[in-house]
This record gives structure tokens, C-alpha cells and sequence, in this order.
């Protein structure tokens, strides 16, 4: 690629601008195809003289931006740093930077790949629970649900409808445990306690009043009024079951001695004689149920 010469451009354009050499020469091919048109009216010669004149006066530096461009970017000029006043050197022959033993820059460190986060697989006990629970299931609902807080004990989802399911098969006490897990690991939703269908039963015990008061947590028990006089040693765990077992033979439990014998299920169920279930079987038979 030719580089167009300045001087050149100014001589056409002084002797020949009347029909457009010269902006042939500079590459304007349209404008010289003007200027031959209408060469007769002596207009393009007046033009090519005011051209000539701003050509012979240009720099080096406004000319060859304007009319080498494509020169200087085949060469390897960087039209950015190419300013006035300044010395055409070509980046081949540019001389390299001075190099100071004293000072090494220090080299950034390289970032390291990041590993995706890795996806939790979801619970497979809760899917199968679901479903169950969809399909008035509750026994099953209940069974997977608890295989699956084995795995996430702190699941709030899966506290939830545990509470729904108890409730469901009336199981007061169960219900109530588990919507107080909801609430401790962060469950908030209240008004999905207040409208859930299968919490109808929950919200119709006594108990549900001052659950609600107490930001759907299980109340505290108040403690128990200490007695002056010497507690009695706490009986064996056999002569407790004997007892027990004679109140089972009775049909009828007396009124003064039923809280009695109430007592002494939740002191049992507290030692681990007695399971969950069988709490509450002994507990309704006294209760006549």
C-alpha cells in the first residue's frame, strides 16, 4: 500500500483541481467525479485553489490521519498514540524499555477456579411422604417423614407436615411437638397455621389457645409449689408396674386417685418403662375412652 505524499497532492490540486485530480488522487473518487462534471462553471477551480492553499499549510500529522489511515494501520502504527508533534517510528524499531535489576514487579496471583457449589440432592423420604400424605395416607406419610428428619433433623418443611399428619389421626400431643420444632428452626408462616385444613383439629383443642399466645411454641410448665415435709423415695420400677397393673384390673378408677395414677404414667414414660404409645393407651384407659 501506496502512502499518499502531500506535496503531490497540493501540485495536483493547484494545476489540475479544476476537474478533480487531485481528490482522485487523495482517494475521494465521488468528489472528483463532481469536480470533472462541473468543471465549465470555473466553481471546482475556485474550490481546488482554497484546497491547494489548506494543503500546502497541513502537518504532516493532520494529513496523514485524515488522508493515510489505511497507510498507517498496514504499517502497524497505533492511531491512539500517534499524536502531534511526534515521530513516526515504526514498532519494530521502537527501543525497548530499560530493565531494573533493583526492582521486579511482582506478579499477580493467577485466580483459582472456583468449583461450582455443589447441589444438594433432595431428601427422598420427604418426596415419598408427600405423596402419601396426597393420598390420605398418613400412617405411611408419617413413617417416611420420620426416616427422612433421620437424615435433616433441623427440616422445617418436614416438621410441618409431620404436625399435619398427627393432626390428621388426632394425635394431639405429636402435633403439637412438631409444629413447636417448625417454629424453633425458623418456620414463620403462621397464617398457614391458622387456614391449613389438616390442622382443623389441632386449632380445635384447648390447648392450641395459649400454644398461639406463646408464638406457636408448647408453653413452659409452671414449676411445681414445694412442699415442706420430706418428699417420699420414688417407688421401684416394679413395684410402679404391679400398681399399675392392679388399676388395670379395675373398670372403674376412682376421681381422688386419677392424677394420681396419671402421675405415675409420666414418671414412667420419663424413665423409659413405658414408650410413646404406651403412654397414651394407659392414659385413655384410665380416662375411660
Amino acid at each position: 500500500m501506496e502512502k499518499r505524499n502531500k506535496v503531490t497532492a497540493a501540485l495536483l490540486a493547484f494545476f489540475l483541481g479544476f476537474v478533480g485530480i487531485h481528490r482522485f488522487y487523495l482517494g475521494r473518487t465521488g468528489s472528483g467525479i463532481v469536480y470533472a462534471v462541473f468543471f465549465w462553471t470555473t466553481i471546482p477551480a475556485i474550490i481546488a485553489f482554497i484546497e491547494f492553499l489548506v494543503l500546502i499549510t497541513m502537518d504532516e500529522f493532520t494529513f496523514d490521519r485524515k488522508y493515510n489511515k489505511d497507510w498507517l494501520i498496514h504499517q502497524g502504527y497505533n492511531l491512539n498514540t500517534y499524536g502531534r508533534g511526534q515521530q513516526m517510528v515504526h514498532p519494530r524499531h521502537q527501543p525497548r524499555p530499560a530493565i531494573n535489576d533493583d526492582f521486579v514487579a511482582p506478579r499477580k496471583p493467577r485466580p483459582k477456579a472456583q468449583r461450582p457449589p455443589a447441589r444438594r440432592r433432595p431428601n427422598p423420604y420427604n418426596a415419598a411422604g408427600k405423596q402419601k400424605f396426597q393420598e390420605y395416607d398418613f400412617k405411611g406419610a408419617i413413617q417416611d417423614f420420620k426416616k427422612a428428619l433421620d437424615i435433616e433433623p433441623r427440616n422445617i418443611a418436614t416438621h410441618f407436615n409431620l404436625a399435619c399428619c398427627y393432626s390428621s389421626t388426632e394425635d394431639e400431643e405429636r402435633a403439637f411437638y412438631h409444629l413447636d420444632k417448625a417454629a424453633e428452626y425458623g418456620f414463620r408462616n403462621y397464617s398457614k397455621i391458622e387456614e391449613h385444613d389438616n390442622l382443623a383439629y389441632l386449632r380445635s383443642q384447648d390447648a392450641y389457645i395459649p400454644f398461639k399466645k406463646n408464638n406457636y411454641r408448647i408453653p413452659d410448665a409452671p414449676p411445681a409449689a414445694a412442699e415442706p415435709q420430706q418428699l417420699a423415695a420414688p417407688e421401684p420400677e416394679s413395684d410402679l408396674l404391679d400398681n399399675l397393673n392392679e388399676q388395670r384390673a379395675q373398670t372403674n378408677v376412682p376421681p381422688a386417685d386419677l392424677l394420681d395414677q396419671l402421675d405415675r404414667l409420666g414418671r414412667l414414660r420419663e424413665m423409659g418403662v413405658l414408650d410413646e404409645e404406651e403412654f397414651l393407651e394407659q392414659k385413655q384407659r384410665l380416662l375411660g375412652r
